[in-house]
């Protein structure tokens, strides 16, 4: 149980840098989001507007949580960058579930380093604007799809899952 609550603390210490340091105003390349924002929130978002290119660091999943940002709370770009907390959280489920599965007896050594890996703040930045969430969703993917290949190895649409992951 103390391991546990330790493991939460890099958590929690990064909801209140989050609190600190997030914004309701774009920086930086977020001015990028701006078409998808002004389409949403005037009813002209159309499906080619979420394959533009944008710096390489906005994908597709990006431009669909800035749309439903802007549905839901008028663009409110403090509550988008939470986004990337959840990702995190799923992330670090996803790590825990494939040691769970390849190194069970060491568990209680890896879930407080990889929180205050995952959880770091240290990585600044990619908390606290919202469009970072693309390097959460990519690790996202990838972890899914090595979960994917690890829990069902044997089954063949596995590696179908696990491609599909990858695009």
């Amino acid at each position: 149980l103390f391991v546990v609550l330790l493991a939460t603390v890099p958590f929690f210490v990064l909801l209140g840098f989050m609190d600190a340091g997030a914004r309701n105003i774009p920086r930086f390349d977020q001015y990028r989001a701006f078409h998808i924002a002004v389409a949403a929130a005037d009813g002209t978002l159309q499906p080619a507007d979420f394959f533009r290119p944008a710096h390489g660091h906005m994908t597709v999943f990006t431009f669909v949580a800035t749309a439903l940002n802007v549905w839901l709370t008028d663009w409110n770009l403090r509550t988008e960058a939470y986004l990337n907390v959840v990702l995190a959280l799923v992330n670090y489920g996803l790590y825990l579930m494939l040691f769970w599965r390849t190194a069970r007896e060491y568990m209680l050594w890896v879930v407080v380093p990889f929180s205050m890996l995952l959880f770091s703040v240290q990585q600044d930045f990619n908390w606290i604007i919202a469009y970072d969430s693309a390097w959460h969703l990519s690790l996202m993917w990838f972890l899914l799809a090595l979960v994917v290949l690890v829990y069902n190895l044997e089954r063949w649409w596995s590696l179908w899952v696990a491609m599909l992951c990858g695009i």
